[in-house]
């Protein structure tokens, strides 16, 4: 989860709310099967779950681009975490 805040002030988000939600997201994706992935692209989910659940339009893309990541391996990644959360796609999107 070191990898959020710097992505929170890459993006130009409100540092301490969106830094806390993403690190509480982090924290439960840690008690899942997906704990081993890259954390880059965990942090990138995380972030852009939270990004989603405030309503932020941001894509992406935008994420995966500050991230120097594939763009689909982050969609997949983001999909995949969001099962185990127990959040749906239309939670966030």
């Amino acid at each position: 989860s070191k990898k959020i805040p710097p992505l929170i002030r890459r993006l130009k988000l409100p540092e301490q709310h969106y830094v806390a939600q993403a690190r509480e997201i982090a924290r439960l994706v840690q008690n899942t099967a997906l704990k081993h992935c890259k954390a880059d692209l965990v942090a990138g989910c995380c972030v852009y779950i939270t990004i989603r659940r405030n309503s932020r339009i941001i894509p992406l893309s935008d994420v995966a681009q500050h991230l120097s990541v594939d763009l689909h391996t982050l969609g997949r990644l983001y999909t995949r975490i969001l099962t185990p959360l127990g959040v749906a796609l239309s939670d966030v999107d």
